[in-house]
């Protein structure tokens, strides 16, 4: 992984959310909880663990943009609180 610029990074959590939206329907047509998103995220956190352990960070970075946008799937589907 090389450092990135913030607007590059959302928009490959953009990118990566319309694909998601693309393979399994859009969030607002789910039925999934908010914690079944967690232990979706937390099978992708499996996997970029996995991959640091294989010693493969491409990979790794590429799993941890899927754990990012499935987490922006939770938000878009059960609301965001802003911090203040």
């Amino acid at each position: 992984c090389t450092m990135t610029s913030l607007e590059d990074v959302f928009a490959a959590i953009r990118q990566e959310r319309e694909y998601q939206d693309y393979k399994y329907g859009q969030p607002n047509a789910r039925t999934l909880g908010l914690g079944d998103y967690v232990v979706i995220a937390g099978a992708e956190l499996d996997e970029v663990r996995y991959d640091i352990i294989q010693n493969q960070p491409q990979h790794a970075c590429l799993e941890l943009l899927q754990v990012a946008a499935v987490c922006v799937a939770a938000l878009q589907q059960h609301g965001v609180k802003l911090r203040k």
